[in-house]
């Protein structure tokens, strides 16, 4: 079974729908309300919940995180993915914080690069359509801008956890290297390894390296990492069902990214 946290609902469906592309049966639940119980249906692959945090508190965000994994019957088996924004907004140190503490985890991988979106780190620094974030339209703060677009400094901010990073020249060397990197890391007394990647290659060797750690591992990243879970463990092809439409299309855009404009 794969669980995915998210903390909005495009980043929930965002995350789902590379699960569902894959023939993979997936459900999203939006979870505002912590106190409503959770039923995971019988037969599913994928359970995605949108915890709708990502504009809340420090306290309510714990406390929304710990309410709904507490009623989830996570084992060793299942994989749990915590999904971030591609531009780390929200409140990304604390949620994987507090995940790791209530489920033991020994260590997290976490990795935001999102290529196909122009989103790449290289140097623990995250770029956004060739800029380092604190110079992008994302950044949340115009002073520090060099600070603010190092992905370390800004977990640091939400997290007492040590933090190590694997940089550009060993990820392209492969998984071996990479893990090997994570192994020494976590020796040293590291909790979060912020990985660089720009390309899929790059996600697919993480994300395999991740399986291989010998320890309890949460595994996080924006919706580009999510990717090459569904391509790891694809299903076999079902029919497609035609869909015989000759009435208008209708498409909700939702963002306010400038993007979304041109597009």
């Amino acid at each position: 079974m794969f669980y995915i946290i998210a903390d909005d609902l495009t980043g929930a469906n965002d995350t789902g729908v590379q699960f569902a592309k894959n023939n993979y049966k997936t459900m999203v639940l939006i979870l505002e309300d912590e106190s409503l119980d959770i039923v995971v249906p019988g037969g599913l692959d994928v359970f995605v919940i949108d915890t709708e945090t990502r504009e809340t508190g420090e306290k309510i965000t714990r406390k929304r995180i710990k309410s709904i994994l507490e009623k989830l019957n996570i084992t060793k088996e299942d994989i749990l993915y915590k999904k971030v924004d591609s531009t780390l907004r929200g409140n990304v140190g604390v949620e994987i914080a507090e995940i790791m503490d209530i489920l033991k985890k020994d260590i997290c991988i976490f990795s935001p690069s999102f290529p196909s979106h122009q989103r790449i780190s290289v140097g623990g620094y995250l770029l956004v359509q060739q800029k380092p974030l604190g110079f992008s339209e994302y950044a949340d703060n115009p002073s520090d801008q060099g600070d603010n677009s190092f992905i370390p400094l800004l977990l640091k901010k939400q997290t007492n956890f040590s933090i190590g990073q694997v940089y550009l020249k060993d990820v392209t060397k492969g998984q071996k290297t990479i893990l090997s990197k994570i192994n020494a890391l976590y020796q040293k007394g590291n909790k979060i390894i912020v990985i660089d990647a720009t390309n899929e290659q790059h996600l697919r060797d993480i994300f395999a390296s991740g399986l291989k750690f010998d320890g309890s591992v949460l595994l996080s990243g924006s919706a580009g990492l999510a990717h090459h879970f569904s391509q790891v463990f694809t299903k076999k092809e079902k029919p497609k069902k035609k869909i015989n439409n000759k009435g208008p299309i209708m498409v909700v855009v939702g963002s306010r990214n400038p993007l979304a404009m041109t597009q």
